[in-house]
């Protein structure tokens, strides 16, 4: 695509966000992406933005498909995720598999499909993998994210962990109410004597080859969260007043906000080129807009204060889903090693 094409890509996207999604980011928070909005988002092509034609995707580029995680991410975070998680997560382990025949049921949103990945994560180790036995796939994950679907992609256990989709005998138990991504259902899912399709035979080694290639993706989800954060701050803030004055008149508001936007639009036009730049790059990318995600849901919170921390403002959100996107899509320690070892050129950090 050229960047004409990008810019009206863009345009579509936030004006179809703000008419469908913005006046229900509330109701996600609460009640959970309902079928409604899944399938609201499959007709317009996001739910397969990376798929091609032939299993029912829209094929387009990782610039395209960057736009419409960050417009999404813009108003609700968890529905950007969700894109994220069936495209870049369920596609890539299952486009070369046996099961690709599921994919288009996934993309028209007729069918869900968790996805337990947490031994990857950094300080999410230790959790007992289900076992096979006689054909069949036994045992539960603690944490499935999108769970609640007829379909469930996991490792197994074995010697070298083995990537299973459970295709039967799943049932998701305990919900999380979880600190951030309150709109896509996290929960506990139990699995007794499921049918299942063994995908690869070493799952966590290609579960976390997939979440490592996230680099440009997890950019736009956290440049989104940041440009939803302070936009709202700065609305706030020319309206909002204090001794007679609007918040805006006050230095240190005006000037902490500034900065912050200063840092986000930097990071966006290195974003809007990361398709072009190499492994250091894109890594460093990541790195600062998750950092810059985190100060500026802060400083918006601040800036609204108490009215900052009532979910109805939709606030509170940027802040809560910038913590999970920082831990449940991200192995921080991994990436630090790896930042390091560009930066000095030989393993670094390791003491």
């Amino acid at each position: 695509m050229e960047n004409e094409e990008y810019d009206i890509l863009r345009s579509s996207i936030r004006e179809f966000i703000g008419k469908e999604i913005e006046g229900k980011a509330l109701d996600i928070e609460k009640r959970g992406i309902t079928d409604e909005i899944t399938k609201s988002m499959a007709a317009q092509g996001f739910l397969g933005s990376r798929f091609p034609e032939n299993l029912g995707g829209s094929n387009l580029d990782r610039g395209a498909y960057s736009i419409i995680l960050q417009e999404t991410a813009r108003v609700s975070p968890s529905l950007a995720v969700k894109i994220l998680l069936i495209n870049s997560v369920a596609g890539e382990l299952l486009k070369d598999s046996e099961a690709k025949n599921i994919i288009p049921s996934l993309l028209s949103g007729e069918e869900e499909i968790g996805i337990a990945f947490s031994e990857v994560l950094n300080g999410l180790h230790g959790e007992k993998l289900p076992v096979i036995k006689d054909g069949k796939i036994q045992g539960f994950r603690e944490t499935v994210m999108n769970s609640g679907g007829k379909y469930l992609l996991t490792a197994a256990e074995g010697e070298k962990s083995p990537l299973v989709l459970v295709k039967s005998g799943l049932n998701a138990t305990e919900v999380r109410h979880q600190l951030g991504f309150r709109g896509l259902k996290i929960s506990q899912v139990n699995i007794d004597s499921g049918e299942y399709t063994e995908l690869c035979p070493e799952g966590s080694k290609k579960f976390t080859e997939v979440i490592d290639g996230l680099g440009i993706e997890v950019s736009a989800i956290a440049l989104g969260i940041c440009y939803g954060a302070v936009t709202k701050a700065v609305d706030y803030a020319k309206v909002r007043t204090t001794f007679q004055k609007p918040l805006k008149d006050y230095g240190p508001v005006a000037s902490s906000l500034s900065d912050i936007i200063s840092e986000l639009e930097i990071l966006q036009i290195y974003l809007d080129k990361s398709t072009e730049l190499d492994a250091k790059h894109v890594m460093m990318i990541k790195n600062r807009s998750l950092d810059l995600m985190k100060r500026a849901t802060k400083l918006s919170l601040q800036v609204h204060g108490g009215y900052g921390y009532i979910q109805d403002f939709g606030v509170e959100k940027f802040y809560r889903d910038s913590m999970a996107l920082s831990n449940l899509l991200v192995n921080g320690r991994r990436d630090s090693l790896k930042l390091a070892g560009f930066v000095f050129e030989s393993p670094s950090g390791t003491i």
